[in-house]
C-alpha cells in the first residue's frame, strides 16, 4: 500500500486536511502530522526511513523541505488567486479600511501574480520576501516601523507580528487547493508503487542470475553486488555496497565506459 504523509504547519490546516482526506476515502493511505519550518524538515528526514512515498505540505514549510533535499517527492498545496483574494477581502474587514496598507511576508512559492491581484482589489501592498526562517523576525521589526495597517503571512509570521501588537491575517488554502494536492499526491504514490514493484522484479532477476553482476552509478559507487559476484570475488555485498569500485576492485577499469561511453566486452582478468 502506498503511503502519503501530510505535514501541516498549523492546526487549522491540519483539521481541514483531515476532513478532506476522510471525504476522499483516503484515511488508509495518509498519515497526518503537525509540524512547521525546522520541525517539518526534521520530520521529513525521519520519514525517509519509514517507506513514505510522497509528502504533502504548504507554504514556507514545503519550500524548506524541498530545499533540504529530502529524497521523497513533495507536493505543495498551492496558494491560489482565490486564496489571496480572500485574504485581501478579510484584511479590508479586519481594518475597516477600503484601501488598507498590507505588509505581506512570504516565501517565493507563495506570491505568484499577487501584485496584479492587489491592484485589482485596491490594496496598497508591500511584499517582504523571505528566504529562510531567520528572516522573519527582522522583517517583522521592519514592518513595525512602517504605517502598515495589517500583516499577512504564514503561521510564524502571524505569531511574531501579534507579539509586536500588529493586526494580522493568516494566509489559508481553500478546500479545492488541498483536495487537488491530495489527489496529485495519490497519483505520484501510485507511480512510485509501480516503480518499486518493477525494481523488485529486476532485483529478483539480478539476485538469481548465474552471472556475477555489479552495478555502479556515475560517481563509481557500487549500487548492486549480486550473490554470484559475492561467490566469484569472495567479497560480501555488505562490504562492497556504497564503496567506489576502483577503491575496492582495483583490477576493474571502468574509465572507457564512464568517460568515453564505450562498451568494454570480453576482457579476461586473472584474480
Amino acid at each position: 500500500m502506498s503511503k502519503i504523509a501530510f505535514i501541516s504547519p498549523d492546526k487549522q490546516l491540519f483539521l481541514q486536511g483531515k476532513k478532506i482526506i476522510r471525504e476522499l476515502g483516503l484515511d488508509h493511505q495518509f498519515d497526518i502530522y503537525l509540524a512547521r519550518l525546522k520541525r517539518g524538515i526534521l520530520l521529513a528526514k525521519k520519514l525517509q526511513n519509514e517507506d513514505v512515498d510522497v509528502i504533502v505540505c504548504r507554504g514556507g514549510t514545503a519550500q524548506l523541505i524541498i530545499e533540504s533535499k529530502v529524497n521523497i517527492p513533495v507536493v505543495e498545496i498551492p496558494i491560489t488567486g482565490q486564496d489571496l483574494a480572500q485574504v485581501f477581502h478579510d484584511s479590508k474587514k479586519t481594518t475597516g479600511l477600503p484601501h488598507p496598507k498590507v505588509a505581506l511576508l512570504a516565501y517565493k512559492n507563495m506570491v505568484n501574480d499577487i501584485e496584479v491581484l492587489s491592484n485589482i482589489l485596491a490594496i496598497e501592498l508591500t511584499i517582504y520576501p523571505l528566504k529562510t526562517i531567520e528572516d522573519i523576525p527582522s522583517k517583522i521589526a521592519k514592518v513595525a516601523t512602517t504605517d502598515a495597517n495589517i500583516v499577512v503571512g504564514g503561521i510564524k509570521t502571524i505569531l511574531l507580528a501579534k507579539k509586536k501588537g500588529l493586526k494580522t491575517h493568516l494566509i489559508r488554502s481553500g478546500d479545492f487547493s488541498i483536495r487537488t494536492a491530495f489527489l496529485e499526491a495519490q497519483k505520484i504514490a501510485l507511480g512510485r508503487k509501480i516503480e518499486k514493484e518493477r525494481a523488485q522484479e529486476l532485483k529478483a532477476l539480478v539476485d538469481y542470475s548465474l552471472e556475477g553482476i555489479i552495478s555502479i552509478n556515475q560517481e563509481r559507487v557500487i549500487k548492486v553486488f549480486n550473490p554470484t559476484a559475492e561467490a566469484l570475488l569472495n567479497r560480501s555485498a555488505k562490504e562492497m555496497l556504497g564503496n567506489k569500485i576502483d577503491s575496492v576492485l582495483t583490477f576493474i577499469n571502468v574509465d572507457p565506459c564512464l568517460l568515453e561511453g564505450q562498451q568494454s566486452i570480453g576482457q579476461v582478468i586473472q584474480v
